[in-house]
């Protein structure tokens, strides 16, 4: 009787593999490079991939890797410098050029925003219209240099006794905006006359001579939610305009 051999298997014969070709094979793999290489490491970590220790790499490879890492680092190193430096354009963008508050762009854009909280939630805000009292005759009879001077205390001024979350701005010359958030025309106005009286009551010094600085304002509270929505933010500040120079005239009267 013929003695047939062993079947044949033909699956696939499994075969266990050696420390040195898990390594290996760790190392071919795309995604545990890639992991590896784009990893913040120093020193020996740079030179270790897959878990092969810099010992057991070619000094071709280890220079190879260490000039990656370098190059990687730097590049790092530039996008937070350029962040730093678009954040810083971003700022300088929004800012007056001479005094330290934001320009008109700036400020109608807060304004803007701020009237389209005040429609669809109800959120109460005022916005100011700040004119700086006789400063053409400051100019005149000090120099200009008392003018900027006058300028610098009243922004400097107001700045000190707003909140962070109000928007101050300059609209132009001695024109300025200021957007009182949370507050309702009446309590805008004693906010504003207290502002008024810290600007007036501390004169500034230009060489010899103490120049008092005033100011006049103007209010126009916000819409509401559900109020009337024909105003524009240009159309709220013109009505604060407008009521700033009817307290000058009064004031002008009452002298």
């Amino acid at each position: 009787m013929k003695i047939s051999s062993r079947p044949t298997d033909n699956r696939a014969v499994s075969r266990r593999t050696s420390p040195a070709e898990d390594t290996a094979n760790s190392v071919n793999d795309p995604a545990t490079r890639t992991r590896s290489l784009t990893a913040t490491t120093t020193g020996e970590d740079i030179l270790s991939i897959a878990g092969i220790p810099a010992s057991e790499l070619t000094p071709q490879v280890q220079a190879a890797l260490q000039k990656l890492m370098a190059e990687i680092t730097s590049l790092r190193q530039s996008v937070a410098q350029l962040k730093d430096q678009v954040k810083a354009a971003e700022t300088q963008a929004d800012q007056d050029p001479l005094l330290p508050v934001l320009n008109r762009r700036a400020f109608m854009r807060d304004l803007d925003r701020a009237l389209a909280f005040a429609r669809r939630y109800g959120t109460r805000a005022t916005v100011a219209f700040i004119d700086v009292d006789g400063l053409k005759g400051i100019n005149d009879r000090h120099g200009h240099a008392a003018g900027d001077a006058a300028l610098s205390h009243m922004v400097t001024t107001i700045s000190d006794n707003i909140r962070s979350g109000d928007s101050f701005g300059r609209l132009g010359g001695d024109e300025f905006g200021l957007l009182l958030v949370q507050t309702d025309e009446a309590l805008a106005a004693k906010k504003m006359e207290s502002l008024s009286r810290c600007v007036s009551q501390s004169p500034v010094k230009v060489d010899d001579a103490m120049v008092q600085v005033q100011i006049s304002f103007g209010l126009s509270a916000l819409a509401s939610q559900g109020a009337d929505t024909q105003h524009t933010a240009e159309t709220l500040l013109a009505l604060a305009d407008q009521r700033m120079y009817e307290q000058k005239s009064t004031r002008s009267v009452t002298r």
